[in-house]
């Protein structure tokens, strides 16, 4: 979920790892960016973002709408199997038991140090999310149409 937040929304690092369900409009196709989550030497610091232009709307792809519910309900899930001990921050990208991710973890796992991480996946202006989600969701639906044609002949 991280790696799709970040491809798809071009959201940072920290506001991935800060997401929360609450954050998130399903009916209008977007969620808000309004908290981050940053390791730091004395541990783990919630924040609002630095500055006041990275609190923003991120216009959102239906596959990634889809991908976020079928999230909700693996953590749905998480919750049955943990139970009490289920620590609930409200956060789309968790680790099973509900904690918050290191996120130096995302950057190493795409083999990059955090600041080129956060350069290559840095938001898109917000004017022009709305019409590249729109293009791009058209195109992915395109290539899946004629997927689905060639496997049908």
């Amino acid at each position: 979920m991280v790696f799709s937040l970040a491809i798809y929304t071009g959201m940072r690092r920290g506001e991935i790892l800060g997401l929360r369900w609450g954050d998130i409009d399903f009916e209008k196709k977007e969620l808000k960016v309004i908290q981050t989550a940053n390791w730091t030497r004395d541990g783990l610091v919630i924040q609002r973002p630095k500055t006041n232009d990275s609190i923003r709307r991120v216009k959102l792809f239906q596959n990634i709408i889809d991908d976020l519910k079928e999230r909700y309900m693996q953590i749905e899930d998480y919750k049955k199997e943990y139970g009490d001990s289920y620590e609930d921050n409200d956060l789309v990208c968790c680790y099973p038991g509900g904690g918050y991710i290191n996120p130096k973890v995302a950057a190493e796992r795409l083999d990059m140090t955090p600041a080129m991480f956060n350069e290559r996946y840095s938001h898109l202006l917000p004017i022009m999310q709305e019409e590249a989600v729109d293009k791009i969701e058209a195109e992915l639906n395109k290539y899946a149409e004629k997927q689905l044609e060639t496997a049908e002949k």
